[in-house]
């Protein structure tokens, strides 16, 4: 489960919740309407449960932006929006 990112929109810092299932090699990255990747938050493997990331978007300009959820079993993604 991807939960959305709060606060959304925001200035600089967000932070992204997530959940698995399983323990297993996951990704977590951010991309631009272009498909891009401009942030890579998590490449490891983790443990079942409950996760958070925090994201510093300080260095991107205002826009939408995706970040996309990869676990063993599930890809999914959700829409965030920096505001400067």
């Amino acid at each position: 489960q991807l939960f959305q990112n709060r606060p959304n929109p925001f200035n600089a810092m967000t932070v992204i919740e997530y959940e698995t299932m399983e323990r297993g090699s996951t990704t977590l990255s951010v991309v631009d309407m272009l498909g891009r990747r401009v942030a890579l938050l998590v490449d490891a493997p983790v443990d079942a449960g409950i996760s958070r990331v925090s994201f510093d978007a300080s260095a991107l300009p205002s826009g939408v932006y995706h970040y996309i959820l990869q676990t063993p079993s599930i890809s999914i993604g959700r829409m965030m929006l920096v505001v400067k």
